[in-house]
């Protein structure tokens, strides 16, 4: 249901009532190279580490494509690769149920890497060498399928990018929408005699 979010307006997902966002499957969603996934997230339960809930997926199992998750109090992302899932999960990332976070991910398939952010910090890179494989599934906001892994919270300010964003980009991003009314400042006007 629509709720207060992060900036606005944003959306609250229940675990309980099998809550989600559908979109129908469409090329432009069939990402087989570099993304930048990202969003706010604030979670009104933690999952227990080792199960997830998913902010975004691509696909169903046997067909999925990529997806954004939490697990315990990291977030994780991946994609299906022709044959199997690769996963990436960040380290000390430090979700909890107080307060809103920024999570981001980011696959740089031509660099052959992964880095996870949480509120503009670092907290993983690793070496990937394998690509997406393409899927027809529907896209899913807040579940895996309609019946499994689902997230529990706010999401707010969600984007999914067809390419690698810098670390310089994630951070601006972070620090724009977290506090813009420091993000920058103007000084007093200058004139100039002729």
């Amino acid at each position: 249901s629509q709720a207060t979010g992060y900036i606005g307006y944003g959306h609250d997902f229940e675990s309980t009532q099998y809550d989600h966002t559908q979109v129908a499957d469409d090329n432009s969603l069939d990402i087989t190279g570099s993304f930048t996934f990202s969003a706010w997230i604030k979670q009104e339960s933690l999952p227990s580490a080792g199960a997830y809930r998913d902010i975004i997926n691509k696909g169903i199992d046997g067909d999925n494509n990529y997806y954004l998750e939490t697990t315990g109090s990291e977030v994780a992302c991946g994609f299906y690769a022709g044959g199997g899932y690769i996963e990436h999960q960040s380290s000390s990332a430090g979700l909890n149920t107080t307060n809103w976070a920024y999570v981001s991910c980011i696959f740089d398939d031509s660099g052959n890497n992964v880095k996870s952010y949480i509120n503009g910090t670092e907290r993983l890179s690793a070496t990937e060498n394998k690509s997406a494989s393409a899927s027809t599934a529907e896209m899913l906001f807040g579940a895996v399928t309609v019946f499994s892994q689902q997230y529990d919270g706010l999401i707010d300010e969600l984007r999914i990018q067809t390419t690698a964003r810098s670390a310089d980009w994630i951070t601006t991003e972070y620090n724009n929408q977290s506090s813009p009314g420091t993000f920058y400042s103007l000084g007093s006007e200058e004139t100039e005699s002729i």
